[in-house]
């Protein structure tokens, strides 16, 4: 079973300890950039969201390939506050080969050092603190005000832009579907991708992963504490719900978990989301004309059409990402390695609790 190297655990501890520091060390970077700073334009940063296990990473990795675009790195998990110090001072750490290996999820999906990666969910966490507690609203929306947070992160996402010569802002993070309203009014030109995937699979994948993290935990108990570090609840017994605004709804999924019925509680939770969603895009048409929902099926049966959709949504030039989308047309497969294994009764729920959404995305009938 993974053990947590000494050295994952020693650079997460000194960043929580350090957090004020690197703050401070955030705004000289700034001000020392501050006239190159100036010249840089936010233009239509590329949000991926969706619950854990829809294919938000893969399509974060597929994109991260445009050259127009610029993302976290693994690497980044060190030292998340400084973004062009460390794109200055990483090539220059003699750290040996950067050989992929197969993420903690066992999920067949190889990464390095340089994979692109949700480092950003650390500053939303830190930000706003409360954010992954499940007894309060989740939701940021067009009322949120945070000026601190918000003049370090068109701060952070200039400086990203700037090290890679990049003019667009690409991230995956699995939380921010609970925040369009807020990035909306920070970016109004913001891109969204929704990625969803049949309740049936997508429960299945969710609840493997929940017991390989609780799994993990009970030989390392400090992954808890690590993942909690990242801003990374989504599995084991760190595991929150994200509150849409509806608290029995968040009690209810608790509950279940809490005693064994897990099937139930993801689905009700699968159900939940992907309503909350629809109904952000049915209410506000200028939201759903920035967005693309993107069936995880869809992507893998008709990798060609679907590529070029989330191109034209994103805006991105497709000429340069032809090779990419070649390449990505042969990877893109729904999963071999393990298949849903529930009961008759168990899929019957699963149709009757996930049924209101599912329907509102063509999986029902």
């Amino acid at each position: 079973m993974d053990k947590l190297p000494e050295s994952v655990l020693f650079f997460t501890r000194t960043r929580r300890v350090m957090t004020p520091l690197y703050r401070a060390l955030s705004k000289i970077e700034s001000r020392l950039l501050r006239s190159r700073l100036k010249r840089i334009d936010i233009i239509k940063p590329i949000y991926i969201t969706g619950l854990p296990r829809s294919g938000t990473t893969i399509l974060l990795e597929m994109l991260a390939q445009h050259p127009a675009a610029a993302s976290h790195r693994n690497y980044q998990y060190v030292q998340p506050y400084l973004p062009y110090w460390l794109d200055r001072i990483y090539p220059l750490v003699p750290l040996g080969e950067d050989r992929p290996f197969e993420r903690v999820h066992k999920d067949k999906l190889t990464v390095t050092r340089t994979s692109p990666d949700v480092v950003e969910e650390i500053f939303w966490a830190t930000f706003f603190p409360s954010i992954h507690d499940e007894s309060g609203s989740s939701v940021l929306d067009e009322k949120t005000r945070h000026p601190d947070f918000e003049r370090f992160y068109r701060n952070h996402i200039k400086k990203m832009l700037l090290s890679r010569g990049a003019c667009r802002y690409l991230t995956k993070n699995n939380y921010n579907f609970s925040r369009t309203g807020y990035l909306s009014k920070l970016f109004p030109g913001a891109r969204f991708v929704f990625v969803i995937r049949d309740p049936v699979h997508h429960v299945a994948s969710y609840l493997k992963q929940d017991r390989l993290f609780n799994k993990l935990n009970d030989e390392d108990p400090r992954w808890q504490d690590y993942l909690c570090g990242l801003g990374h609840r989504e599995f084991g017994p760190a595991r929150s719900i994200i509150n849409l605004g509806d608290d029995g709804l968040v009690k209810q999924i608790s509950e279940a978990w809490r005693a064994g019925q897990v099937v139930q509680a993801c689905a009700r939770y699968w159900n939940a989301v992907y309503l909350d969603i629809d109904a952000r895009l049915r209410a506000d048409k200028d939201l759903a004309a920035r967005s693309l929902v993107l069936r995880y099926e869809d992507l893998c049966r008709d990798s060609a059409n679907q590529i070029d959709r989330l191109l034209e949504c994103c805006e991105l030039d497709p000429e340069p990402f032809a090779k990419s989308k070649a390449r990505y047309m042969q990877r893109l497969v729904e999963p071999t390695y393990y298949r849903p294994d529930f009961n008759d009764s168990e899929l019957s729920m699963i149709a009757e609790l996930t049924g209101p959404a599912a329907e509102r995305y063509g999986y029902a009938g």
